[in-house]
């Protein structure tokens, strides 16, 4: 699986006007799609490979893949990311998740956020 369609996939995503914790849209044929791509780079790639793409802040990659990373991905609370040198993997995805979230969020999205933000940070 490339990260290609992972990235296409975010482009239509975001003209389509669906982001993370668009919970209301997580049964659209797109919000499906991400979410399977992710499933596949991981699976194939590897969480470390597919977390290259936090990296990417063009049509929200990075926030897509911080959530799925650690949705899917279900990194050990103490695996540092590599390409950061030092953060643990949980911790670097919370902080791009809030980050995100103050930018063009909605407020149900901002709250559903907030609400898996407290969820990732009980299982630290």
């Amino acid at each position: 699986m490339k990260t290609d369609d992972f990235l296409w996939t975010c482009k239509k995503l975001y003209l389509n006007n669906i982001h993370p914790f668009d919970f209301d849209k997580a049964d659209t044929e797109d919000y499906l799609k991400i979410i399977e791509i992710s499933k596949k780079i991981i699976q194939i790639n590897g969480l470390q490979s597919f977390l290259g793409l936090l990296m990417e802040y063009q049509y929200r990659i990075n926030f897509w893949a911080a959530f799925l990373g650690l949705e899917i991905g279900n990194p050990d609370n103490e695996e540092i990311l590599i390409i950061s040198g030092k953060k643990t993997i949980r911790n670097l995805c919370i902080e791009i998740v809030e980050e995100n979230l103050n930018y063009k969020s909605s407020d149900t999205q901002r709250l559903n956020g907030l609400k898996w933000i407290e969820e990732q940070k009980n299982t630290l």
